[in-house]
């Protein structure tokens, strides 16, 4: 009965934290836009190029956005479409429309997280290896230490197996969207 206590709160905790978050962002960012961090490849997107020499026309099928490309939604239309990206002063200009660049977007966001939950857990699963052998090279025999250095290595397993599974979220995301 305690346990199911215990999951009851914490998604009521998470749900009180993530509802409020959503709800502000939707209000606060209205940008139908976003400059992508990575390249992205999508392999089906209908998607049109803004050249300077030549006219927008929408193209369909695979495609590699570069690092650095500002992905929005625009008609092709002529002219330039700009956004409001936070922290930018004057508004950019779109470099890519697309009616799909709100997947765009979403897949250059959960790459930035799993980049950064991947690093973390990585540095921490390498701190804790050091100091594991460390602990096993100075047990001297000792079997409460060989212990704690043993569950050490396996804190150290653990914190490899999120950061391989932070690696995965992308691309079951990608399958689950379909792109």
């Amino acid at each position: 009965m305690q346990k199911k206590r215990k999951i009851l709160l914490a998604i009521v905790l998470i749900l009180a934290i993530a509802i409020p978050m959503i709800v502000y962002a939707q209000m606060v960012q209205q940008a139908e836009c976003c400059r992508l961090s990575q390249n992205i490849t999508m392999n089906d997107v209908t998607y049109g190029t803004l050249v300077p020499a030549a006219p927008c026309t929408f193209h369909s099928g695979p495609q590699t956005f570069s690092k650095g490309d500002v992905v929005g939604m625009g008609d092709c239309a002529g002219g330039a479409n700009q956004c409001k990206l936070k922290g930018e002063v004057p508004d950019p200009d779109l470099d890519i429309e697309s009616h799909e660049w709100g997947t765009i977007c979403l897949l250059n966001s959960i790459y930035n997280l799993t980049n950064w939950v991947f690093f973390f857990f990585l540095a921490i699963a390498i701190f804790i290896g050091v100091l594991a052998g460390y602990q096993f090279m100075t047990a001297a025999g000792d079997p409460g230490k060989v212990t704690k250095a043993r569950d050490l290595l396996l804190y150290m397993a653990i914190g490899l197996i999120i950061a391989a599974i932070a690696k995965i979220i992308p691309t079951l995301v990608r399958t689950i969207v379909g792109f």
